[in-house]
């Protein structure tokens, strides 16, 4: 392992908030340090990985990922059987050295694959959450042994094992807890895993009549451990062609802190209603209005905490707490352009063509693509799917189109700008680093003129467009720190400088 890779698992885990978290470089089979309830082969190959693999069941690992094991790919598969020597006739015929040899080695293989499926199945038992990928052959077998341990209870879970087949099969044991494993790539050196609490489906499991429209959202149940009277309810807004889905992990991070948060999907977009023109014109005031409606409707105790995130829409949530000041206690604003100078990101740009015939107008757009750019990491095709079924509704498209057609984007900048000149409630823009479309550094040209009560910080990770969706850990801990009140005190900065961690005040 590079010590390059091992430093950079170290920054991951410190962006995550992990202090439990270290790296070591020796030989696998000389680490003889205290116990541990993860284990991670992060891309060793061959023997590295076995040997990992094989100490995590010794030690009892409750958390177990390996993405290449030739030990689990040999449980796994099918014996081998090689085909019967020439000749061989049995006990004194032709051949006999050769058939009792052939017989050995398949007597031998026959064992040593017992052997490791027994340490495959004491794995599958007392891990609370297993993923594990190797290519196998023989898959019906492969089948039978992992389902074996579906009926395994764990934790607060069951063993939901899968089997993918093909010519690189991989097999993959996942229990289905109220915990959610992922992982986030160390270029080839391996990942590092993240486990969060509570996560939600792709379909919004609650809807409500709002004025003449239903929405649809997503809310948070509060740990009642954690929960307070004092605790203010959070409303999370996205962004134009988004939807609540980019929320649902830091729904379930603020819920077990005991924060009841809302996060709806805006008329038009995700799976609330999406209304004819004619009954909804898609402007700035009928979002403003509708988004005041669901306020109401839904029941968010007032004053409130506002999070908006995203173009246009993002936009619109700044000028609510604007119209509503009586309803915020206070404001986050996550990636969303604030700068005079601010361009449409180019999926959006053809709509405000000066040039009649080169807007996209009712042509299918591409929700899919809109998500997934703007991300410093490959989005997993399940999230992706969900953030592509707009696609399918025409509906959706032209709730896009309309909105862009009401749109007059520098106006809007303008607006923002002007409004929060004298914006006297605590404040906290967050913004990921590596999004290409909103320039970190527009932030500050925008705080130049507004009250103090208005303050700047940068995730140290590596986070795009959608900070929530690329790494939701991370954007939780400032979360709640302004949840709680802790970033209103001026934050004193010198010159600042961009780098590959973030912006950081410079020594010079």
């Amino acid at each position: 392992m590079k010590p390059a890779a091992v430093a950079l698992l170290e920054e991951r885990a410190r962006a995550a908030g992990l202090t439990n978290v270290t790296a070591r470089r020796c030989m696998i089979e000389e680490f003889a340090e205290q116990t541990f309830d993860v284990a991670l082969a992060l891309h060793a190959c061959g023997n590295a990985t076995d040997a990992a693999m094989q100490l995590a069941v010794r030690r009892r690992a409750a958390f177990v990922a390996s993405s290449s094991s030739r030990w689990l790919g040999a449980a796994l598969s099918a014996p081998t059987c090689t085909a019967t020597p020439p000749g061989c006739r049995g006990r004194g015929g032709p051949g006999e050295a050769d058939c009792r040899c052939w017989q050995q080695d398949q007597q031998r293989q026959q064992q040593q694959q017992q052997l490791l499926r027994s340490e495959v199945a004491v794995l599958l038992r007392q891990a609370r959450l297993c993923v594990l990928m190797a290519k196998i052959c023989g898959g019906e077998m492969a089948v039978n042994l992992v389902m074996k341990a579906e009926m395994v209870a764990v934790g607060v879970g069951r063993m939901q094992p899968a089997v993918v087949q093909g010519s690189d099969a991989a097999a993959a044991a996942a229990a289905s807890c109220w915990v959610r494993f992922g992982t986030h790539g160390l270029g080839g050196c391996g990942s590092i895993c993240r486990i969060q609490r509570r996560t939600f489906g792709s379909w919004p499991s609650n809807v409500v009549r709002a004025g003449r429209h239903n929405w649809a959202y997503r809310v948070s149940t509060p740990e009642p451990a954690n929960a307070s009277a004092d605790k203010p309810d959070v409303l999370l807004l996205h962004g134009l062609a988004s939807s609540s889905y980019s929320y649902r992990n830091t729904l379930g991070l603020l819920g077990a802190d005991g924060y009841r948060a809302f996060a709806p999907d805006w008329l038009g977009a995700g799976d609330s209603d999406k209304p004819d023109p004619g009954a909804f014109g898609y402007s700035e005031q009928d979002y403003i209005t509708g988004l005041r409606a669901f306020v109401d409707a839904v029941g968010i105790r007032k004053p409130f905490a506002l999070v908006v995130q995203g173009f246009v829409l993002g936009q619109y949530g700044l000028l609510y707490a604007l119209e509503h000041p009586d309803q915020i206690s206070r404001l986050l604003i996550l990636n969303t352009p604030l700068a005079l100078n601010a361009k449409l990101r180019p999926e959006l740009a053809p709509y405000k063509s000066p040039l009649p015939f080169m807007r996209p107008g009712n042509k299918t757009f591409d929700f899919m693509t809109y998500n997934m750019s703007g991300s410093p990491y490959a989005m997993a095709e399940k999230d992706a799917l969900t953030y592509g079924r707009p696609s399918k509704d025409p509906a959706a498209t032209v709730a896009v189109s309309k909105t862009m057609d009401q749109l007059d984007f520098p106006k809007l900048l303008r607006k923002v700008d002007e409004g929060y000149l004298s914006w006297r409630k605590p404040s906290l823009c967050l913004f990921g680093p590596s999004d290409p479309f909103v320039d970190v550094s527009t932030v500050f040209e925008f705080l130049e003129s507004k009250r103090t009560s208005m303050k700047c910080l940068t995730l140290a990770a590596k986070l795009g467009h959608m900070p929530q969706e690329d790494y939701p850990e991370a954007l939780h801990e400032p979360m709640v720190k302004w949840l709680k009140g802790d970033t209103d005190a001026d934050i004193k900065q010198g010159a600042l400088k961009m780098t590959k961690y973030g912006i950081i005040e410079s020594k010079s």
